[in-house]
């Protein structure tokens, strides 16, 4: 449908300037500034060393340090770096734990042995090593600490830089 009293000029000229409009493609605020992060070299260098930091401070749990609570106060004064590994004995408490579940097992529901050994059973799972060695593990960190224990088992890196008379 022709404009009246627009010589055609004017109209191929605008329609010239549509096309243009459509064939531009406009860059989001979040995409330029994602670009111009990326370029700046230190920039990127702190991002990813706090996201390091960020998820190490998460992970912490799943990873096989010493225990944060259990400490040789007594004889901890001025030790020298330790590189061997230590033993948490998880393995053996549960091992033993299990052994009084089957043992409770073979005897009849009722007996007083069987309830003797499941009150020891319930004793022994409420002062579990995990509760020992890391005070009261939240939703987050059991499945944490206990995947940690299957990745590492009771293996724990130790102190290796020493410790200082506190």
């Amino acid at each position: 449908m022709p404009i009246p009293n627009q010589p055609p000029s004017e109209l191929e000229r605008l329609a010239a300037i549509l096309q243009e409009a459509h064939d531009v493609h406009g860059v989001s605020l979040w995409a330029d500034a994602w670009k111009r992060l990326k370029r700046n070299k230190a920039a990127m260098i702190s991002l990813w060393s706090l996201l390091t930091i960020v998820l190490l401070a998460i992970l912490t749990p799943l990873l096989p340090l010493q225990s944060p609570i259990y400490q040789d106060v007594k004889n901890r004064e001025l030790l020298p770096p330790q590189w061997e590994g230590f033993s948490l004995g998880i393995k053996q408490y549960d091992e033993e734990t299990a052994r009084l579940i089957a043992e409770a097992d073979l005897q009849v529901a009722g007996n007083a042995k069987h309830k003797e050994l499941m009150t020891e059973v319930e004793a022994r799972e409420q002062k579990h090593p995990t509760y020992l060695y890391w005070n009261k593990p939240n939703f987050l960190t059991k499945p944490l600490i206990s995947l940690r224990l299957l990745l590492f088992g009771d293996f724990c890196i130790p102190s290796i830089f020493g410790t200082d008379k506190l």
